[in-house]
């Protein structure tokens, strides 16, 4: 946890509070409150005035802005107040971290590096005083994956939180074996979470989805949230070995997935990825080599759509099989 998050957890433990709860009333406590639509050619969500120089600063709130990003707004301006090193002046862009948003600032580049940090921080300290993380987690151990829909909207419901807001903090919370993306009507991923220490890659977005992108996994739930989709799957701590169907030795199916691909450019640094992680980690279980080895793959983007190919777990296993009887 982040020094930020922390201050924002100590918070809550101060008046022991957890959600649902009156945010208003909260940040009333440490700073004056005003709601009121800012000048057009301000963009800006709130505005943080005399951090640690009036006893009580002053937070304005963008009241243009959609309810649910407000709610935010008000977290984020009080996690300027509370945290420490926060002093002077802010004005706040919420989504400043978020890619699409990025067009909002006419030249992003020269935005100063500490203000985006301390935004980021902000923003860090407003997901933990919303869905704090001791209270997600109590939720996550009643988690049944079928219904993950009715749960997300209770937090939803119990935070004031938006979708993208909840589903990132989730997946910061979740244990391994989770991953998700958000897609449009025309099947292009546009968001995408995985939890930490997962052993697949992360679908990027941008992408086209496609039903076999994870050829193994425990579930896979299609859920909506409003009017959008989304695609869950969860998987065994480590994956499982794949079957060996196929006849071909693994030399002829790699040149068939590179024929395929035309990727013979690539072949020097495919052939190297799968024998490093069989030795570096020989002395472990088959599935845990297993999980390595799709995961030193993964790492490499470049090699998305050799990974992709429906070949790719057949040259896996069957080379992996060879490896193994070598070292006996």
């Amino acid at each position: 946890m982040e020094p930020e998050e922390k201050h924002a957890a100590r918070l809550l433990e101060k008046h022991g509070i957890v959600p649902p709860y009156n945010l208003e009333e909260l940040v009333s406590l440490y700073a004056e409150i005003e709601f009121l639509p800012f000048p057009k050619d301000i963009n800006a969500d709130g505005i943080s005035y005399g951090l640690k120089k009036l006893d009580k600063p002053k937070i304005y709130i963008n009241s243009s802005r959609p309810k649910v990003r407000q709610n935010f707004t008000l977290a984020h301006e009080l996690g300027h107040v509370i945290i420490p090193w926060h002093t002077g002046n802010i004005v706040s862009h919420t989504n400043i971290t978020v890619e699409e948003s990025i067009a909002e600032f006419e030249n992003y580049d020269d935005i100063d590096y500490e203000y985006r940090l301390i935004e980021n921080e902000a923003n860090r300290f407003a997901a933990e005083i919303l869905i704090p993380t001791f209270w997600l987690s109590d939720m996550i151990s009643d988690l049944e994956v079928s219904k993950i829909d009715s749960f997300l909207e209770e937090i939803i419901d119990k935070t004031g939180t938006s979708k993208d807001t909840t589903l990132i903090k989730l997946f910061n919370v979740l244990p391994a074996g989770f991953s998700c993306v958000q897609i449009d009507s025309n099947g292009i991923i546009t968001n995408s979470f995985i939890s930490k220490d997962t052993q697949v890659r992360k679908l990027l977005i941008g992408t086209q989805y496609y039903p076999e992108v994870y050829s193994i996994y425990k579930d896979k739930i299609d859920f909506s949230l409003g009017d959008r989709r989304y695609i869950l799957w969860t998987f065994d701590k480590f994956i499982l070995i794949p079957d060996e169907n196929d006849v071909r030795t693994w030399r002829e199916i790699l040149k068939s997935i590179l024929n395929d691909l035309d990727m013979q450019h690539k072949m020097a640094s495919i052939n190297a990825i799968l024998p490093s992680a069989f030795q570096s980690n020989k002395d472990k279980s088959d599935s845990e080599i297993i999980s390595i080895i799709y995961h030193r793959y993964s790492n490499h983007k470049d090699l998305k759509e050799f990974i992709d190919h429906p070949l790719f777990d057949q040259y896996v296993i069957k080379r992996f099989k060879e490896l193994k009887a070598k070292q006996k």
